[in-house]
């Protein structure tokens, strides 16, 4: 009798010790760490200049139109202080001669990744700084030139990256205020030479082609100003866009820059499968 009361009370207490370990997974994962993905998809339209010497020695000015997206979100380590982002864009530009004789067209793809550190000095306040990589590659075509109507470019930059934002009100309307900077430090890029033809590149003629990036001959900033108007459970982006890139290798000089006016859509979007749980939300922007 005394060895089956044994029995029962260590059943009993292993039954205990069973039921306390559940209900500590339990109440550990009640409360789950929620990182929404802010995306914003934008239209930019605005003016553009060009100047490349090795299809032309006259700058050309016109209208450029930009399809772009941007995702960022709190990074799984220390989510309270980084953040990764990810951007795309595809652009189309259409420009003339100073006569407007001549039109050159421009065609480009940009794809960046970036983590940044952050802080918030002050409340509604938050700042971040990092780095990245971006791509970018592109084409002008000129069908003025007969021998070399193409300029093709691409680039692969290891970048720096700040972003500031500031949350506040006007009247009874949530405002957001963002900027965001990158600018490619050091890279490599694509440049034929002075008068090189691109069919001379096809027959072989692969020498000299790379180049090593760096201010001196390779340089860039993007640079985006843009207000997040709350409408609910989205929010109207209305922005503009700085882009200015120079470039100067084999006695070939590039100049390129876009003012645009930015138009898009933000909104936060989460992945929640047990609604009966608490959320731990970490925003990418506070």
């Amino acid at each position: 009798m005394n060895r089956l009361v044994r029995i029962l009370l260590c059943l009993v207490c292993l039954w205990a010790s069973l039921s306390a370990n559940a209900d500590n997974s339990i109440s550990a994962d009640s409360v789950r760490t929620l990182r929404p993905v802010t995306s914003t998809y934008s239209v930019e339209y605005g003016a553009a200049s060009t100047l490349d010497t090795y299809l032309s020695p006259l700058r050309y000015q016109g209208s450029t139109i930009t399809l772009s997206g941007s995702w960022l979100k709190a990074m799984r380590q220390n989510p309270q202080r980084l953040i990764m982002a990810f951007d795309a864009s595809i652009g189309l530009e259409s420009q003339l001669s100073p006569a407007r004789n001549s039109r050159l067209y421009d065609f480009s793809l940009d794809f960046s990744w970036s983590m940044m550190y952050r802080w918030r000095p002050i409340e509604h306040f938050q700042v971040g700084a990092g780095g990245g990589a971006a791509l970018n590659i592109g084409a002008l075509y000129l069908a003025r030139n007969s021998n070399n109507p193409v300029s093709a470019r691409a680039s692969v930059d290891v970048t720096a990256n700040a972003m500031a934002s500031y949350s506040l009100h006007i009247g009874r309307l949530p405002v957001r205020l963002i900027d965001r900077v990158s600018i490619p430090m050091v890279g490599a890029f694509f440049s034929p030479e002075y008068g090189e033809t691109y069919y001379e590149i096809y027959l072989g003629n692969y020498a000299g082609l790379a180049h090593c990036g760096w201010w001196g001959n390779h340089f860039r900033i993007d640079n985006l100003l843009a207000a997040d108007i709350s409408l609910g459970t989205v929010a109207l982006r209305v922005g503009y866009h700085l882009d200015f890139s120079s470039g100067k290798v084999h006695d070939i000089v590039t100049r390129h820059t876009t003012h645009s006016l930015v138009i898009g859509l933000t909104h936060d979007s989460l992945n929640i499968t047990g609604l009966d749980k608490s959320q731990n939300i970490i925003p990418a922007i506070y």
